[in-house]
């Protein structure tokens, strides 16, 4: 299973992200990270066509991944 995780920016190490995908690689699974303000995130979701999608959200930022979220279904809605 592919898995991609989007980030908005990375102002800190998103340790919570890097932690998800070490153990997941360790079971075979393949990991992908994309940052929205280095490249656009429907592009790279697009480009990296993952299983699953997976964000990190802190308060204020959910209206902002909500948005990329229908985006994301929208061109490719078979991603979880």
């Amino acid at each position: 299973m592919h898995l991609a995780f989007i980030v908005r920016e990375i102002d800190n190490e998103p340790h919570g992200i890097l932690l998800i995908a070490a153990l997941l690689k360790q079971h075979g699974h393949r990991v992908s990270l994309a940052v929205a303000s280095e490249e656009d995130p429907v592009d790279a979701v697009l480009k990296l066509r993952p299983d699953v999608v997976g964000y990190t959200v802190y308060t204020g930022t959910q209206r902002y991944y909500l948005e990329l979220n229908r985006r994301i279904k929208s061109l490719l809605p078979v991603v979880s």
